[in-house]
């Protein structure tokens, strides 16, 4: 079931924006992410991986008028992410194009690239660029460069 908003802290800045009876249905991200249909645990789990990111929205709906939506999950169209040096905790799986399968808890991507999402080019500082890798040669390369940030 969908999260309901029962009450605000009173230091909160949208409590007094948000008019009674109303649910969370989605959660929209400012790359354009966006989630519908979500329950109380995704809530949670979106909210604190994009704690620190601006921009971030929740579609509400009225509880008496309306219902929630399918469970969807929207990616940005395109989507540019500098790598930070070192570990980055993201599993790969695909034999013709690369798909994100994981992302683990420790990865300083959360939030930044979703499960799901396909890499479709790696560019490494200095000109080398890859792309239609598979996920075996993705992982190699990201090993082979994990001392080179950007």
């Amino acid at each position: 079931s969908p999260p309901y908003i029962n009450a605000f802290r009173e230091d909160s800045p949208v409590a007094h924006k948000v008019p009674p009876h109303m649910f969370i249905d989605g959660f929209v991200l400012s790359n354009g992410y966006t989630r519908f249909g979500i329950d109380s645990d995704d809530l949670v789990d979106l909210l604190g991986s994009s704690i620190d990111q601006e921009g971030r929205k929740l579609l509400l709906k009225n509880s008496r008028t309306q219902k929630p939506s399918e469970e969807k999950e929207i990616f940005p169209e395109k989507l540019q992410v500098e790598l930070p040096s070192g570990k980055l905790g993201i599993s790969f799986r695909g034999r013709t194009k690369t798909r994100v399968s994981r992302i683990h808890n420790d990865s300083p991507l959360i939030g930044k690239v979703y499960v799901g999402m396909f890499v479709d080019e790696i560019s490494i500082p200095g000109g080398s660029s890859f792309t239609k890798l598979t996920a075996r040669e993705t992982s190699r390369v990201l090993k082979d460069t994990k001392k080179v940030k950007g």
